[in-house]
């Protein structure tokens, strides 16, 4: 009795999973139908994200650090400055272009001397900058770039004879001031966004909206003669109100 029992409930339970999904699937073909009656509105389309154009760059940067390594501090900093004085004068005598050192700041960090004593390693960092005149060409650039790196190789012979340490980096072209074509990127992102929204719109005309505050101008170098300044800007294109 116990065992016909069992197989009923078991019938039954059978019945029962059949009934609820096993007779065309209603829980399936009610998600599909969902599916197909929903239909959302299109995306609007995005803006540029940014506006571009390409300037002549007007400096060439490199970037340098002196550093000594030492059990003690006294008179450090006056090695460091007899070594950085003569590099800048040889590079303005060289490139006999208008010339800007910046001192950017002074490192103290912690090192291993010989015989396993600890010391500190005093650093100072900088950067030369050397205007370039608007009529020097491809190669005379070149040829600035060249000098640059001589002057550091010479600088950098002359440090390790007084037991410093030098870095430097290549010469690297970029604009002065590249905040002073801002207004003429918004303006030329403002008229690539107008004319993408006049290209993508719809039955209504579409607008800017929620503009973010723009990002700094940012500059990519490609060649010696040609910068890239890019300027970041976010704005929502939205469907222009109809007329009440």
């Amino acid at each position: 009795m116990s065992l016909r029992r069992s197989l009923l409930s078991c019938c039954m339970l059978l019945t029962l999973l059949w009934t609820s999904c096993g007779d065309g699937g209603r829980g399936i073909s009610y998600a599909s139908s969902y599916r197909e009656k929903s239909n959302p509105m299109p995306a609007v389309p995005g803006t540029p994200s940014s506006a571009d154009t390409v300037v002549r760059p007007d400096l060439m940067v490199v970037s340098f650090s002196f550093w000594k390594d030492t059990a003690s501090v006294d008179g450090v900093v006056p090695a460091l400055k007899a070594a950085v004085e003569p590099y800048v004068r040889t590079a303005q005598d060289t490139t006999k272009a208008e010339l800007a050192v910046r001192m950017r700041g002074v490192g103290v960090q912690p090192v291993s001397l010989e015989d396993n004593k600890v010391g500190r390693r005093v650093s100072v960092h900088g950067s030369l900058e050397v205007t370039l005149p608007p009529t020097l060409d491809y190669w005379g650039r070149a040829e600035l770039m060249t000098a640059l790196l001589r002057v550091g190789d010479q600088a950098r012979a002359a440090a390790e004879k007084a037991g410093l340490g030098t870095t430097f980096s290549e010469p690297a072209v970029q604009l002065k001031n590249p905040e002073a074509h801002r207004a003429e990127l918004m303006k030329r992102w403002v008229e690539q966004a107008q004319a993408f929204a006049a290209v993508a719109q719809g039955d209504r005309p579409l607008r800017l909206a929620n503009c973010a505050p723009p990002g700094a101008v940012e500059q990519q170098v490609v060649t010696l003669e040609e910068v890239v300044l890019k300027l970041a800007m976010n704005c929502q294109l939205e469907e222009t109100p109809a007329a009440k």
